[in-house]
């Protein structure tokens, strides 16, 4: 398979979302960085998967680094709106994330 595939990605971004709910928000950032490299390698940093992956945002608040959360955040709704057609988009969840 290898870590830079789809299936791997979303492994890392599972683990990443139990790390979060555990409140292992250092581990939590690792896995969702690496689930985001990974998609950003397979697709491309404007392919939806790739901006549903900036779910590290969430971890990076919760480790006190609210500018790159910001601009993960910032950048998943971007990605998120550019693909508006390709793609239903959750706006709640990524609003709701921002928020918190």
């Amino acid at each position: 398979m290898g870590k830079d595939n789809a299936e791997t990605a979303s492994i890392y971004n599972n683990l990443g979302t139990i790390y979060q709910k555990t409140r292992h928000f250092e581990r939590a950032r690792e896995m969702h960085t690496m689930a985001l490299d990974a998609r950003v390698s397979q697709y491309g940093e404007n392919h939806p998967d790739a901006g549903q992956s900036h779910a590290l945002a969430v971890a990076l608040a919760e480790t006190g680094n609210n500018d790159a959360a910001k601009r993960h955040f910032e950048k998943a709704i971007l990605i998120l709106e550019k693909n508006l057609e390709k793609v239903p988009v959750d706006y709640e969840t990524v609003s709701l994330n921002y928020v918190q």
